[in-house]
């Protein structure tokens, strides 16, 4: 075989082979990389939560006894009744379709909860729900499709759910999420919400302009306002100066009511010629009435 021939069909196997179309998006799946967080050893990319954090309810932690492949695998055991788990964020591709699958082995996993799985964050689907004692592997797929604006998922590995906290020790192992074409018929599926791309918020806020009927009968009613003020106050000056011109029309009658209130007028006692006073005549001296001298 030529070289060129060769290299073309080495091409084109690499291609169109598996391994190529199911890329692994998933960083560090099998939990071999390790850091030190205080005096405990974390996986690296993956936090540890849970509905309760006490000691004495939960223990997250990496078993390097345990593994499905390598040397580790992590571990979530609920001394109490918990929703606990270990999670990652992926950047997802939009209208696409994702499997995730993973490996757990549970022991002493309560049976009357959810148990042991694959979930979303803030999603109820849970791939694998194992519960009691699972010495051996078990696989759990989860399938995913993402809508419009979905630009990443939080995939969680515990024990529990929303609503459903359960206790047991559950080991996680070779997580993986890729692409894929269809969707087998029973698989256990989340259907990511559509998102917005750019979220409405500050033009909802806008207030919505005023159409022209709006605006006309807006103008009308403040004429009819500024008209009836107007009125109302040429009404009130009007009124006033009209009562001003009826109290003071008749002076007599001005005179009349000084009269009535008690001041004099003439005739109302002062003294007058006849009145009273000495008058030539009424017992006075008169000229030529000299007295006799002696």
């Amino acid at each position: 075989m030529k070289p060129q021939s060769l290299l073309f069909f080495v091409v084109l196997l690499i291609t169109f082979s598996p391994l190529h179309a199911a890329e692994n998006i998933i960083s560090n799946p099998s939990f071999e990389d390790l850091e030190e967080v205080g005096t405990d050893v974390n996986p690296t990319d993956w936090i540890r939560k849970g509905w309760k954090w006490e000691p004495t309810v939960t223990l997250w932690g990496v078993d390097r006894t345990v593994s499905h492949t390598g040397n580790t695998s992590i571990f979530v055991d609920n001394i109490l009744e918990n929703h606990a788990y270990f999670v990652q964020s992926i950047k997802v591709k939009e209208n696409t379709r994702y499997c995730i699958s993973g490996w757990v082995r549970t022991e002493k996993v309560g049976t009357d909860a959810e148990g042991a799985g694959i979930s979303i964050i803030n999603k109820f689907e849970l791939a694998g729900d194992f519960r009691g004692d699972n010495p051996n592997w078990q696989k759990a797929d989860l399938y995913v499709v993402t809508g419009k604006g979905t630009k990443t998922i939080e995939i969680m590995l515990g024990i529990g759910n929303y609503g459903s906290e359960n206790t047991g020790k559950a080991w996680f192992d070779d997580i993986s999420m890729t692409e894929v074409e269809e969707i087998p018929p029973d698989a256990t599926v989340t259907v990511m919400d559509t998102v917005p791309e750019s979220p409405p918020v500050e033009a909802e806020k806008k207030e919505p302009k005023l159409e022209k009927k709006d605006e006309g009968a807006i103008f009308l009613y403040i004429i009819i306002i500024v008209v009836v003020v107007i009125a109302g106050f040429i009404y009130f000056v009007v009124a006033r100066r009209l009562e001003k011109q009826a109290r003071y029309k008749d002076p007599d009658e001005g005179i009349k009511e000084k009269d009535e209130s008690g001041r004099d007028t003439p005739g109302s006692g002062r003294d007058t010629p006849g009145s009273g006073r000495d008058t030539p005549g009424s017992g006075r001296d008169t000229p030529g009435d000299i007295p006799d001298r002696e």
